[in-house]
């Protein structure tokens, strides 16, 4: 009997635990709320058939945003999976130029802009904590792994980039670096990146002719 009765204790005090409350936001959104004072956006998975490829990705609806949750992997000119390696890993996709990036996307998705960037920065809770939430589970960031419960399924990888001035493929295992679709000046284009010592999602202007990672967002 005893035992009994300190089963459904225990049952309810896990229960009370991850109770979660849902709650709209004036912009529509909504959010889990859980009883330490933490939340962070309800999620809705779903995928995206390449027609132009047959290849499959995994999404994620974050907000009213709705993103690819896998790194773009459709080959065009200037483009490349990272070292030139014959027998590449998918998950990590394909290395773009920005101009490149630009018209990757397959229909019905487009290159996120630095606005949808920031949307998606401030439903994770901001620059502070975006990135170590958007981080991929895996042993492929080298320090700093978050937790599965940490995280929330835009699978980021650690891709590494082509650099444009000398054709070179740094900072695999690193960053993981995404471009928008929001240039800055006639050289250089906004990115967004994650390192691996880091938990920021961090926004900077970098060179076009580096190719880095693409993540579509829906139209």
């Amino acid at each position: 009997m005893l035992k009994n009765i300190l089963s459904i204790v225990f049952t309810i005090s896990v229960l009370q635990l991850f109770a979660q409350e849902e709650i709209v936001r004036k912009d529509g959104t909504v959010i889990l709320v859980f009883p330490d004072g933490s939340w962070q956006p309800k999620l809705d998975n779903g995928t995206l058939r390449d027609g132009r490829d047959g290849q499959t990705y995994k999404t994620i609806t974050i907000g009213k945003q709705v993103w690819m949750a896998e790194n773009l992997n459709y080959q065009l000119p200037n483009s490349w999976v990272f070292d030139n390696d014959s027998k590449p890993e998918p998950a990590y996709g394909r290395l773009y130029t920005w101009d490149a990036a630009q018209r990757v996307c397959p229909s019905g998705w487009h290159l996120p802009g630095d606005n949808e960037w920031q949307t998606l920065m401030g439903n994770l809770g901001g620059k502070m904590i975006a990135g170590k939430k958007m981080k991929a589970a895996s042993e492929d960031w080298k320090t700093n792994v978050p937790e599965k419960t940490e995280v929330i399924g835009f699978n980021a990888l650690p891709a590494g980039s082509r650099l444009g001035y000398n054709e070179s493929f740094e900072y695999k295992g690193v960053f993981g670096f995404f471009w928008s679709s929001t240039e800055f000046d006639s050289k250089t284009a906004l990115r967004y990146y994650c390192f691996y010592g880091l938990d920021d999602l961090i926004r900077i202007q970098y060179d076009k002719n580096t190719a880095i990672s693409v993540r579509c967002v829906k139209d």
